[in-house]
């Protein structure tokens, strides 16, 4: 027989797996259709090492000096905000693409990071981080 807690940390995981999907289909939205949101998800590749995490963030338009990146034990953050640009004296707007506003991006890894070792660079709109493994 399942236990109360069991049922409990089942509906706590299906809810857990909706809101991801909800948060992943929300990125996707036709071309040229503004969804009105100030919010927005920068795509990402992660990579390990034996030693160390490489993450590729595509920021472009982003100011490097407006970005934050943390992290505490195995979790890093990286967050910022993209202006939106305009034309001036702008009379009609025909498309809308470029996201955005404010982003956060919070990736969780399997092992403590090195939070002193935590090396970026910003390059044509890609922000590179290297996380280095916590050496025990």
């Amino acid at each position: 027989m399942t236990s109360y807690e069991e049922l409990i940390q089942e509906y706590e995981d299906i809810l857990n797996a909706m809101r991801e999907r909800l948060r992943r289909a929300s990125q996707f939205r036709p071309p040229g259709c503004y969804s009105g949101q100030a919010y927005w998800t920068p795509a990402a590749d992660i990579y390990e090492t034996a030693q160390s995490y490489h993450l590729f963030l595509e920021l472009a338009g982003v100011d490097p000096a407006a970005m934050t990146l943390t992290v505490d034990g195995n979790t890093l953050t990286v967050s910022g905000e993209r202006i939106r640009l305009r034309a001036e004296d702008c009379s009609h707007i025909h498309q809308l693409e470029v996201s955005h506003g404010g982003f956060q991006r919070t990736f969780q890894f399997p092992a403590p990071l090195d939070a002193e070792g935590v090396q970026s660079s910003y390059n044509l709109g890609i922000f590179e981080i290297i996380a280095p493994k916590l050496q025990k």
